[in-house]
């Protein structure tokens, strides 16, 4: 395939998703003052045969896409730093293009999960590197832990996933983790019930079907009902949102009532679970 073809895909169910990220990043990186600068986002979706103007609500969606994703890279740098000798897993990668902007060092293997199809897009989109494969399967089947090494610490990212898992196959998922690796760590972001209700009507709107399934209300019970495990670290999604994005006067006074109520203050968080 040349560079200049457009890629053809059919996704459907949540893995459609990953095309609202995809192209929120690609609008931040076409900005004049980009939060996250992917250029691969932007490259991806010039080539992908996808209609992305049925997509609503582009300047929300490129603030969030790109806020989000920066403090998952800014997290994973800082565990490389001081681990560089690990395997970074990451769960429902969709298409994004992680690996490429962190740009991990020869002693870290890196492993991204997504469904078969997702990953044939991939491999038309992005480029090969040294220590990097993508592995097609659904996240909670059991060879995706398998993939990585047993013997290493291990880096889990989960960002936008876990509310798309079934609650008894994700909190499987986190408790096989902390079994089966020495020491590692799992970064992920959560949605309340009411953010789950919230986001299925843009999912029905655009495509056609909720997709919501499960609300996490409460962190620190989940990481004790795990082996080995502590919950390290918990931040508003709207807090963080707040300190990295961009904002006209009207946006921070909004985000400020936000956090000044607590069903809107928790309707997201970013966490880091460490274990071992």
């Amino acid at each position: 395939m040349t560079a200049d073809e457009k890629v053809q895909i059919d996704f459907s169910g949540p893995m459609q998703t990953c095309l609202l990220t995809l192209y929120g990043k690609a609008l931040d990186a076409r900005a004049a003052q980009p939060l996250l600068g992917d250029r691969f986002a932007a490259a991806a979706v010039d080539r992908l045969d996808y209609d992305f103007s049925q997509i609503k609500s582009p300047k929300r969606l490129q603030a969030a896409a790109a806020s989000r994703s920066k403090y998952f890279d800014d997290h994973v740098r800082k565990f490389l730093a001081e681990r560089p000798r690990s395997t970074v897993l990451h769960l429902g990668a969709g298409l994004d293009a992680r690996v490429w902007r962190v740009d991990p060092g020869p002693e870290t293997d890196w492993i991204d999960v997504d469904l078969p199809e997702v990953v044939a897009a991939r491999e038309k989109l992005f480029p090969a590197r040294e220590r990097y494969r993508a592995f097609g399967a659904s996240v909670v089947d059991p060879a995706v832990l398998e993939q990585a090494s047993p013997d290493l610490p291990v880096l889990v990212v989960a960002e936008g996933l876990t509310m798309y898992l079934d609650p008894g196959e994700g909190q499987d998922l986190f408790r096989r983790t902390a079994e089966r690796f020495p020491s590692g760590s799992i970064v992920f972001d959560t949605q309340s019930k009411l953010a789950n209700r919230m986001v299925d009507r843009l999912l029905r709107r655009v495509f056609g079907q909720p997709m919501m399934r499960w609300p996490i209300n409460d962190l620190a019970a989940l990481a004790a009902s795990l082996p080995r495990t502590r919950c390290v670290e918990a931040f508003s999604a709207i807090e963080v949102s707040a300190k990295t994005t961009p904002m006209s006067r009207s946006q921070r006074v909004g985000a400020a009532i936000m956090l000044a109520i607590p069903p809107l203050r928790n309707i997201g968080h970013y966490a880091r679970f460490d274990f071992g």
